[in-house]
């Protein structure tokens, strides 16, 4: 199966995600030329590609390693918010499993520390809340790999926090009431 006809059905719903990634699973191949559609001008089809990737990794993030690289040296120039929160899914995604010390391996120090910087980024700029959201999620995940991340975070955190959304609000309340817990722990 070619990539652009498999992406041509592709649309925000869950069905046909849910079929992308199951074509996806059957024949990895196709992975590859996905994350090489980003490179296209169609921004249509980079969101396809995209929506298709986030829904993959919701499965099997196993599945994306090999592509990390790729995917992290998009997210640095991307200007899309939309593309923007299928990537910070899938790095989110991707912090949960090295947080949990399951795939620590697959991650290399450059590509942490551009996820990192790139997150960092999206905290602090003019994004969507949901990007903001995996974004922040993601720092705390990646918060022992730098010593300073959590404070980093912490002071983004308290500096934003009435100024945004609800759902920013709701996601900094838990991370930043885990952190306090941390820091006391370690005074």
């Amino acid at each position: 199966m070619e990539i652009r006809d498999l992406l041509k059905n592709v649309n925000s719903s869950f069905t046909s995600r849910e079929k992308a990634a199951q074509t996806f699973k059957k024949d990895p191949g196709l992975i590859k030329a996905a994350v090489s559609l980003l490179s296209d001008k169609d921004q249509g089809l980079k969101l396809k590609a995209l929506y298709s990737l986030e829904f993959l990794a919701r499965q099997r993030i196993s599945l994306l390693y090999p592509h990390l690289p790729a995917l992290v040296k998009y997210a640095e120039n991307s200007q899309n918010s939309s593309a923007n929160r299928c990537l910070a899914k899938i790095f989110c995604l991707t912090t949960e499993e090295i947080s949990l010390k399951t795939q620590k391996e697959k991650l290399s120090f450059q590509i942490r520390d551009s996820i990192i910087e790139t997150f960092f980024t999206w905290l602090i700029g003019n994004e969507s809340p949901a990007v903001k959201v995996f974004s922040m999620q993601s720092l705390f995940n990646l918060k022992n790999h730098k010593d300073w991340i959590a404070l980093e975070l912490r002071s983004v955190l308290e500096k934003d926090f009435k100024a945004s959304s609800a759902a920013y609000q709701s996601r900094a309340r838990k991370i930043l009431r885990k952190l306090e817990h941390e820091f006391s722990d370690k005074i």
